[in-house]
């Protein structure tokens, strides 16, 4: 009887407790993602200027920091000096495996549906009219109504839709097209 008792005790274990180191590596796995995910939140934070929240696509906030600061060349398209439509050109592809027109007013005649600024959404495309009726100067929407673009003057750089300069250029939002 005693004999047959220890075989249960130890059928019981073995089948038991598997699930309770699980159980264990998972809480774990959860802190340790909880802990990268505010660790990246801090670090890009900074690095961009932005309050992010650790929802953001972690893709998109990595490629823009990437380009933070390269310096705008007229019709350059790589990190030793890129345009405007260029940069979004080359993060959407890189992001989200999409490729855009060349130019902002193509970007934003074929590739986007139009919407409201209030609607805008994190990788969002923001169009500008800067001395032209159509569109000239495109941007990636990131939150907080912050977008990334190339400036002429002071290259890749984030500013705020709101801005005097961009809230009196700004045209329309464009979500890009699937």
């Amino acid at each position: 009887m005693i004999k047959k008792m220890k075989s249960y005790t130890v059928i019981v274990l073995i089948i038991v407790f598997p699930f309770y180191s699980c159980r264990t590596s998972k809480n774990v796995t959860n802190n340790t993602n909880s802990a990268n995910t505010n660790a990246f939140v801090a670090e890009y934070s900074k690095k961009l200027g932005i309050q992010l929240d650790g929802t953001e696509n972690k893709l998109l906030i990595t490629t823009i920091s990437e380009w933070i600061g390269v310096p705008y060349k007229y019709g350059g398209c790589t990190k030793e000096g890129t345009d405007c439509s260029c940069l979004i050109k080359t993060i959407y592809k890189t992001v989200y495996n999409k490729t855009l027109s060349r130019s902002a007013n193509d970007m934003f005649l074929n590739d986007v549906n139009i919407i409201k600024k209030e609607q805008l959404r994190e990788g969002d495309l923001v169009f500008f009219k800067i001395d032209s009726a159509k569109p000239s100067h495109v941007g990636i929407y990131i939150k907080a109504n912050k977008f990334v673009h190339a400036t002429t003057s002071k290259g890749v750089m984030i500013n705020g839709i709101e801005e005097p300069y961009y809230s009196k250029s700004f045209m329309e939002g464009g979500r890009v097209k699937v």
